[in-house]
């Protein structure tokens, strides 16, 4: 393997285990509210990529020149993702919003028919059924509703977790289904 080949998959794996590790980090920050928390991660995101096309002198392959505002709406999809994630965490937990933030592949699998007009295979059906048993294992219905009889204690904190899950897979279905285009 050469050098160059290496560097990058060093790059790949440090930028995946720091990506992973936003969760926990959101998960030990009980008390920071989620809007600054989203605020400083996108401020210290933008400034270390200015600083870096900065220090490498491209400044002119990051100016859009067409299509400014499929950009502009990436970035709102992108925040709300984050901020419905990060709320998911704060009401639930870490292993939950993860697994609900990453149940789009299913988004996909329910819509692609009607949007993409693709044919529904068996093994679709299948992945499909087998996920939602899996989701409703780790999800723990149970204490959701009993938080939706109860008013507004603990539990209902759940539903709301929950909600907000279902809502930040959903706004990444966009995105993910675009690459089908």
């Amino acid at each position: 393997m050469n050098p160059g080949t290496r560097k990058a998959y060093a790059e790949l794996i440090t930028g995946s285990v720091l990506f992973g590790l936003l969760g926990v980090f959101v998960d030990y920050l009980q008390e920071v509210p989620t809007g600054p928390m989203i605020f400083y991660k996108e401020l210290f995101g933008v400034f270390s990529l200015l600083v870096f096309i900065i220090i490498t002198g491209k400044v002119s392959s990051v100016i859009p020149h067409r299509k400014k505002h499929y950009l502009l709406l990436l970035g709102f999809i992108n925040t709300s993702t984050i901020f419905t994630y990060f709320t998911c965490i704060k009401h639930t937990s870490f292993s939950v919003a993860i697994l609900m933030l990453y149940t789009a592949p299913m988004y996909v699998t329910l819509f692609s028919p009607l949007i993409l007009k693709e044919k529904i295979t068996i093994k679709g059906i299948v992945a499909l059924a087998l996920s939602l048993i899996g989701l409703i294992f780790i999800v723990d219905l149970g204490n959701m509703s009993s938080g939706l009889n109860s008013g507004l204690s603990g539990s209902s904190s759940h539903f709301i977790g929950i909600a907000a899950g279902i809502l930040s897979s959903s706004l990444i279905f966009p995105p993910s289904c675009s690459y089908y285009y």
